[in-house]
């Protein structure tokens, strides 16, 4: 329980650090990938070479559009819009879906890739959530599928 409290005071952090960036860095990019268990696991396999190539080259965009492929393969963007003077990032897990019955993620800055990065971050944000929630919700529970034959 505390883990989950302790990551999720760091997305918090992580996502207040990003709010007042006013560019993207490959320090704060590095600070990113290191709060992802996934994405230093997939570093140590050596699935990271092209997201390592893209931060060298700061290709931001790019880089992020391949972390969100690493890190969260079943979303994608649904929307990349700029707003006033806001670029607006959303990622959902079903485009088929209208985007008001979706349970979608965003994030919204005034780099481009610093919103999609805000995203990423929404989204881990609410995984942590869920994954709690979802662990508490069916603690003890049976479920009788003959019901449902």
């Amino acid at each position: 329980m505390f883990i989950q409290s302790d990551r999720r005071d760091d997305l918090d952090k992580l996502a207040n650090k990003l709010t007042r960036a006013t560019r993207a860095s490959a320090v704060l990019f590095g600070e990113v990938f290191a709060a992802s268990p996934r994405l230093m696991t997939l570093r140590t396999i050596g699935k990271t070479g092209r997201l390592d190539r893209l931060v060298a080259c700061e290709a931001w965009t790019e880089a992020v559009m391949e972390l969100i492929a690493l890190e969260a393969p079943a979303w994608t963007v649904r929307r990349l819009c700029r707003d006033d003077r806001d670029w607006l990032c959303t990622l959902t897990r079903f485009l088929d879906v209208p985007d008001w019955l979706d349970e979608s993620v965003e994030g919204r800055h005034p780099v481009l890739a610093l919103a999609a990065l805000g995203a990423v971050l929404d989204l881990r944000a609410r995984t942590a959530i869920t994954s709690r929630g979802v662990a508490h919700e069916l603690a003890g529970v049976t479920a009788d599928c003959a019901d449902y034959r």
